[in-house]
């Protein structure tokens, strides 16, 4: 599911946003509830996005769930997701919010397996300067690396 995060900026359909390229810092947050589980710790990484680069997709290729019913409306773009049984029934959808050199929004799920959970992750972004001419950023490696696993970590009631 986290996975998803990283590709939600990359979805905005450019010419009807307002966001300006550039350096963005990226910060997503998680709360779960539903379950005794400790959330990952927020995640941070610094990215160049120009409108050139924005794909299509809010799911990399071969994610289990795909978005559906992607809506733009000035800035605000929304869209639900739809996952295969095959990972469990879950569900979602995503809200975006762009103002020029800033963005926020939330992405929620809700699984029913192995019992119900809901997932909030709140992602927000700001502009923090030009990228390079091959499109990097100039400031250069992510503060953290990606989360690549995140497991359950029990929390004391």
């Amino acid at each position: 599911m986290a996975s998803l995060l990283p590709a939600v900026l990359l979805a905005a359909p450019a010419a009807a946003m307002n966001f300006n390229d550039g350096n963005w810092h990226v910060t997503v947050t998680t709360e779960i509830s539903g379950m005794q589980v400790r959330p990952p710790p927020p995640y941070y990484y610094t990215r160049c996005f120009t409108k050139r680069s924005f794909q299509p997709h809010l799911a990399p290729p071969g994610a289990p769930c795909r978005a559906t019913n992607l809506r733009t409306h000035r800035d605000v773009m929304t869209w639900t997701l739809s996952c295969s049984e095959s990972v469990a029934q879950m569900s979602g959808h995503g809200r975006m919010v762009f103002s020029g050199n800033r963005v926020s929004g939330t992405v929620t799920t809700v699984s029913q397996y192995p019992a119900e959970m809901q997932v909030v992750q709140k992602i927000s972004g700001k502009r923090v300067g030009p990228c390079d001419v091959q499109g990097e950023p100039i400031e250069g490696k992510p503060l953290r690396a990606p989360l690549r696993e995140y497991q359950e970590t029990p929390v004391k009631p």
